[in-house]
């Protein structure tokens, strides 16, 4: 089901999605189609599949229970919804942790989800059960007997780095850590929206009639960035219920934001060469230039100005609004 904008003073109708993808089925406003493979009568649409590249099982309807919640009515359904986050977050195997501002959410306009700073995973206490502690001294668990303190600072100090460090336990009761681009990371945090598992994003999956292995100069593979796009349309005969989550759907979308943006960072930081990223020798180095902050020692990562939100992006979109002017 669509909606439009009221037909009230000051607001603009754009009407319904009525147009479809021919190959894969996503609706989409016809303003969304691709100016040079369209036609009025045959629009082409690339967001969704990018022309029959991207071939991805339609999601399942969910259980009964669950898909009457969602879409019910009555009392009980709409305390669901309206509390749908801390139900996955009871079911849920891994909790997104962030700084989450919710002063903006005053009544006053729709409810939005915002994080800012970085975007983590919790896990249980590091520590054993009451009634597992080992018989022997390791050295583990014991008071301190020095003054000397450790601490680990959030950073790049190597190149090592591909993504959130999520931590699992698996039925035998070992921990296992997984990425973002782990194929069951999506059902492990979203399981009110993937209730069968749904395999998510993996760093293999092929374009659709792709042979064979890697083609130098060309991209063979399906990214994060077409996968979520993928998954993200509404399509009339897919039985999947990620829109209809409200305040879940709202925590979907950023969190699937950050995966994108988190990659975009890991791919220009492998890629420093190319665009003369510039390396800090040391601390003895830094301190004789007279730096102080710690940010400013160690690798020094630069971002080119076609990534955007960047500060030589904003500068450069400056510089286009004042020549204009």
């Amino acid at each position: 089901m669509f909606f439009s904008a009221l037909s009230l003073p000051g607001c603009f109708d754009v009407g319904d999605p009525n147009y479809e993808c021919s190959i894969c089925g996503a609706c989409f406003w016809l303003s969304e189609h691709v100016e040079r493979d369209s036609t009025i009568n045959r629009p082409v649409f690339t967001v969704c599949c990018s022309k029959e590249k991207i071939q991805l099982p339609y999601l399942r309807k969910p259980p009964d229970l669950l898909y009457n919640l969602i879409n019910g009515h009555d009392r009980k359904s709409l305390y669901f919804q309206k509390n749908i986050r801390s139900y996955n977050s009871m079911f849920a195997f891994t909790s997104l942790g962030g700084k989450v501002p919710d002063s903006v959410n005053d009544g006053s306009g729709p409810p939005q989800f915002i994080i800012t700073g970085q975007n983590y995973h919790r896990i249980r206490s590091l520590l054993p059960d009451p009634d597992s502690h080992r018989k022997v001294d390791r050295r583990t668990y014991n008071t301190p007997s020095c003054d000397e303190v450790a601490a680990l600072i959030v950073g790049d100090f190597d190149s090592s780095d591909h993504g959130r460090d999520i931590i699992v336990r698996s039925t035998v009761g070992q921990l296992q850590r997984i990425y973002e681009t782990h194929a069951l990371y999506w059902p492990l945090q979203y399981p009110l929206l993937f209730p069968y598992g749904e395999d998510s994003y993996q760093l293999n999956i092929p374009y659709r009639g792709q042979v064979g292995g890697y083609v130098p100069g060309r991209r063979t593979r399906v990214s994060l960035r077409e996968f979520i796009c993928f998954r993200l349309q509404i399509r009339e005969q897919e039985d999947g219920i990620i829109h209809k989550c409200r305040r879940l759907f709202q925590q979907f979308v950023v969190d699937c934001f950050t995966m994108i943006e988190s990659q975009r960072l890991y791919e220009i930081r492998m890629k420093q060469s190319t665009i003369r990223g510039e390396v800090l020798q040391g601390i003895e180095e830094a301190m004789h230039r007279g730096d102080e902050e710690a940010s400013s020692i160690g690798m020094r990562v630069i971002l080119p100005s076609s990534f955007t939100g960047g500060r030589r992006y904003m500068f450069n979109r400056c510089q286009d609004a004042m020549a204009i002017c």
